[in-house]
């Protein structure tokens, strides 16, 4: 199953690169993937990504070795992104109410996913989780998907610099948040006179936390600890900076608020029980993976038009499926139409005569070589 929702996964990716692009959410244009009797209408791609997610998330919590993890990972974030561009309404509340189950049954049946560090702490994680991809609309209001992106770079420094930032005291916490602060501010004047260059600033620093992320594990240096907390606060800053590039100085406020936000509520997990349950790389991928998922959904919210028009004529569309579902029950006459069906020629005669006729037939005689006749069908033209 999970093998084949990546197929389809992949499938709508490649769909969306060679006609909308990928990335272009205002276009009326609704993934079908492989699923080829779609052309003409349907829900096969909606039903098989609402069954077949619960499977995916199974396999990412069940595989072993971070190479297994980050593939798994990248399956759950494409199925996301296929469901994403379906812009089906009910996909959109069947993958997380299906994700939900799945996840109350696997804690009630494993013990291993019970409360081994409590209750409080997953909360703690999911309100911090919240705290950094709820911001993802201000941050994309202003800064599109460069800005958003560069934040998401910088709540995953975050996450991962966690429990770095509990085993430093509160005053070199604050001196890191201090000093992180001013070398955002001189790369920013840097990166003022470079092409491009609040991009290449942000990608720079990004490439110097990793490097200190690197040495801090095979390292017990305070100084190493420090730096690295100081260039992971220094990336929400630029991030920032990436918001204010792209959509100017007017506004400002928003991406501004935002990125106070993020660091407040990475200063408050850094002294909370959030840090201990990040300990492991595993929940650091889940809760990274959950965050782009979030801020992907938030880009097709906010960016897409076309996601806006489909909520906008929810109420006609429901009342349009309600008179249809009306009328295919009237035509169920007698107890055996309910248990064996009606044929599509049978109703036809028994109901209104005023709907189109989907299709034609023809009887052809057969030609001097073959005395055999036979029937010509022919589709209605479609667009």
């Amino acid at each position: 199953m999970a093998t084949g929702l990546g197929v389809a996964a992949m499938g709508a990716l490649w769909e969306r690169a060679a006609f909308p692009d990928v990335l272009n959410f205002s276009a009326d244009y609704r993934t079908t993937s492989l699923f080829w009797e779609m052309h003409v209408g349907g829900a096969a791609l909606d039903g098989y990504l609402a069954l077949a997610f619960p499977f995916a998330l199974a396999l990412a919590l069940d595989v072993r070795g971070r190479t297994a993890h980050l593939a798994t990972s990248l399956l759950v974030l494409l199925a996301c992104y296929a469901a994403l561009t379906t812009f089906s309404r009910g996909v959109y509340a069947a993958l997380p109410v299906g994700a939900l189950v799945f996840l109350v049954l696997r804690i009630r049946q494993d013990p291993r996913f019970a409360a081994v560090r409590g209750w409080r702490a997953a909360f703690g994680a999911a309100a911090f989780l919240l705290a950094g991809s709820g911001i993802a609309w201000a941050i994309f209001q202003h800064g599109g998907y460069r800005g958003l992106l560069a934040m998401l770079m910088a709540f995953a420094a975050l996450v991962v610099s966690l429990p770095a930032m509990r085993s430093l005291p509160a005053r070199l916490l604050a001196l890191a948040l201090v000093s992180g602060l001013v070398a955002s501010a001189a790369v920013a004047v840097v990166g003022t006179v470079l092409p491009k260059g609040p991009y290449v600033c942000h990608a720079l620093l990004f490439a110097i936390w990793a490097s200190l992320a690197y040495v801090r594990k095979g390292s017990t240096e305070p100084g190493v600890v420090f730096a690295a907390t100081a260039t992971a606060l220094a990336l929400v800053a630029s991030a920032v900076n990436v918001s204010l590039h792209w959509g100017g100085t007017p506004g400002a406020v928003l991406p501004a608020l935002a990125g106070i936000a993020v660091l407040l509520a990475a200063v408050w997990a850094s002294r909370s029980a959030v840090a201990t349950a990040l300990a492991g790389w595993r929940e650091q991928l889940w809760l990274v993976a959950a965050a782009a998922m979030l801020g992907a959904g938030v880009s097709v919210l906010v960016g897409g038009a076309y996601l806006g028009e489909r909520f906008a004529t929810t109420r006609e569309d429901l009342d349009g499926r309600m008179k249809h579902w009306s009328a295919s029950l009237d035509v169920l006459r007698w107890p055996a139409d309910w248990v064996l069906g009606r044929g599509w020629a049978a109703t036809r005669r028994r109901t209104s005569t005023t709907h189109r006729i989907p299709g034609c037939r023809a009887a052809t005689p057969g030609s001097r070589k073959t005395a055999t006749a036979f029937c010509r069908c022919r589709g209605r033209a479609t667009r």
